[in-house]
């Protein structure tokens, strides 16, 4: 799914030529995200950049997720929210398929894992010695939150790609003006 969905962007002539920027979740570890640098490291596929903000300094694909990067994550879209700043592409761009309304779909159900995002802060049972604990969810009763997490971090690490010395060295080579 992961290669089609890139297949679908590069046919498409608005992000033939663009950089494809991969944000892998690697919570569990990171043998996921290093499998996806592998399915997207085909030539086809270039330029691509698969962020690494690895804790560990070893260079592996992918993104630690905490509860500080939680916080920030959802910080990024209160702040995109509160300014109104959130808009729809105008064209949706869905790897092909039976089902024509499959891109549309996908946005009803963000829409629908926004209005469920929640944070829940959790009374310490010792306010004298214990920490109010603060949960970010759209979890429970069989929702899900997935898309609001990948919105979240897209929001948040949009602004940082731009200072990435690996796009920065993309950029230069393609003579792109970076403003």
């Amino acid at each position: 799914m992961i290669q089609r969905n890139a297949v679908a962007l590069r046919d498409h002539p608005k992000f033939a030529q663009a950089v494809l920027v991969v944000i892998v979740e690697c919570n569990m570890g990171y043998t996921i995200a290093d499998r996806v640098r592998g399915m997207l490291s085909r030539p086809d596929m270039r330029p691509i950049l698969i962020l690494s903000r690895d804790p560990g300094k070893k260079g592996r694909a992918g993104i630690w997720t905490g509860e500080t990067e939680k916080t920030l994550y959802a910080t990024a879209l209160e702040r995109i929210l509160a300014n109104n700043a959130l808009a729809r592409a105008e064209t949706l761009v869905s790897p092909p398929s039976a089902d024509p309304q499959r891109a549309e779909r996908h946005w009803d159900e963000l829409l629908k894992q926004l209005a469920t995002f929640r944070r829940i802060v959790h009374q310490p049972t010792d306010e004298a010695f214990q920490k109010f604990r603060v949960t970010l969810t759209g979890k429970g009763g069989g929702a899900k939150d997935d898309l609001v997490l990948a919105l979240q971090m897209a929001l948040f690490w949009g602004d940082d790609v731009r200072r990435d010395p690996m796009f920065l060295t993309m950029a230069e080579q393609a003579h792109w003006q970076l403003v």
